[in-house]
Order: C-alpha cells, then sequence, then structure tokens
C-alpha cells in the first residue's frame, strides 16, 4: 500500500540485465501512482497546502520520466505496453 507523501526511488530497476522497456514501463507505474495517491490526498484535504505541494512534486516527477524515456530508440517498445 503506498501512503501520500511517501518516498519513492527514481528508477524500478531489478538487475543490470533487465530490458529498458521494463524499467521504463515499472518507472512510469510508479510513478504515475504516486500521482494518483497524492491527488486522492488533496480530494481527502482540499485545503492542506503540504498535500498540493506533494501533488505537483509527483506530476513533475512523472512528467520527467516519461520525459527520460522518450527517445527514438524505446518509442516504439513504450507505446506498445502503454496502449498508446
Amino acid at each position: 500500500m503506498i501512503v501520500a507523501g511517501q518516498r519513492r526511488t527514481w528508477f524500478v530497476v531489478e538487475a543490470c540485465s533487465t530490458p529498458v522497456g521494463r524499467v521504463a514501463a515499472r518507472t512510469l507505474r510508479s510513478r504515475l501512482e504516486a500521482v494518483w495517491t497524492e491527488l486522492g490526498a488533496v480530494v481527502r484535504e482540499p485545503g492542506d497546502a503540504e498535500s498540493v505541494h506533494r501533488l505537483r512534486v509527483a506530476t513533475r516527477r512523472t512528467l520527467a520520466a516519461f520525459d527520460a524515456f522518450r527517445s527514438e530508440e524505446h518509442t516504439s517498445e513504450l507505446q506498445s505496453r502503454f496502449g498508446i
């Protein structure tokens, strides 16, 4: 279970031999789960500035993760994994 405000690792890697597509999928899933969790916290406590701040940080980190994995080499693999 993920708790609002919980720290997360930047990349989700099992081993050095893990394919980049799997690392990307797991990392992006983790980042999106953080956004979802923080969004829930904001909905429960709409006036809590710290919850809003954590949501903004989680969103920026998610966008940065998408940017990190956006390359010509891996685009088709990510598109197939995420159905986009």
